[in-house]
């Protein structure tokens, strides 16, 4: 039976469904997955969307990612490889009435990831091109009820226009600082954006005063937290920092990026934690 195709109003109730299914899937990925993140026109409030979660993880080993594609049938998902995005792995629940896509790449994929971020966030910031988006799609589903191909077809020229104006507006510092805090925090050694820099020692304790002075200096520590606003509309717990497109607060948990730190203790962890993000 060919998918229906239903566009409805925004609701709220999807950032809950996300929460849900983002816990199931970082039990599945653990360690491997460095961050987790809501994405598609689920993601944006305001904009109407097909009923469908749309979910992204960066992971350090998509060979990892394949083992457990035995784990994810036990959740309901099919695993569907590559599916037309090499360096992709594509999964969706729900068979023919889908109510979940995840698609993971590796952490290091910053052209796949990157788009997907910069188009939520732009719609997310953007009224104007959020409502035309939101009209065109619902116009596509009126006149394509069962023809998903069509659908796609006659909004890819609208999306990938977008795509190209976020790209060169949107800010993705955050999400590329954020990525390389993560991999220095299981690692145990310094990425690059870190690594060969006046004032590392190479020792333990070396790397510890390096990554939490470089952390102040970018504005990732609570001391450096600028937004008035404590209360976010975002979810963020998964790993994702707030971000200024679209987001009124702009803080970060960097706390989560030292735990695991040589010398880093869960004194100085539990402290960050306070400025942590509501679900």
């Amino acid at each position: 039976m060919p998918q229906h195709v239903t566009v409805s109003d925004y609701d709220p109730a999807w950032l809950e469904a996300y929460a849900r299914e983002r816990k199931a899937i970082t039990g599945i990925l653990g360690d491997n997955c460095l961050a987790i993140y809501h994405i598609g026109s689920t993601s944006v409030p305001g904009l109407p969307a097909k009923p469908i979660i749309d979910i992204m993880a960066a992971v350090r080993s998509l060979e990892q990612v394949d083992e457990a594609a035995g784990a994810f049938a036990g959740i309901g998902y099919e695993f569907c490889g590559e599916f037309g995005i090499p360096g992709r792995r594509y999964l969706r629940k729900g068979g023919d009435e889908r109510t979940h896509q995840l698609h993971i790449f590796q952490a290091g994929d910053w052209n796949n990831i990157g788009r997907h971020l910069a188009f939520r966030d732009f719609m997310r910031s953007h009224e104007k091109e959020r409502e035309e988006y939101g009209a065109l799609k619902k116009d596509l589903a009126r006149r394509f009820p069962y023809d998903i191909g069509s659908y796609c077809d006659g909004k890819d020229a609208f999306v990938r226009s977008m795509e190209e104006k976020a790209l060169s507006c949107i800010d993705d510092s955050w999400d590329r600082l954020y990525l390389a805090a993560r991999e220095v925090q299981y690692e145990r050694k310094l990425s690059p954006p870190f690594g060969g820099r006046r004032g590392f020692s190479g020792t333990p304790d070396g790397q510890r005063k390096s990554v939490y002075r470089r952390l102040h200096r970018y504005r990732l520590l609570p001391g450096h937290v600028r937004g008035k606003e404590r209360h976010c509309p975002y979810d963020h717990s998964g790993g994702e920092p707030h971000r200024k497109a679209g987001c009124d607060y702009e803080g970060w948990n960097g706390g989560d990026a030292l735990r695991g730190l040589p010398g880093a203790d869960d004194a100085a962890w539990r402290r960050s934690r306070r400025h942590g993000d509501p679900v």
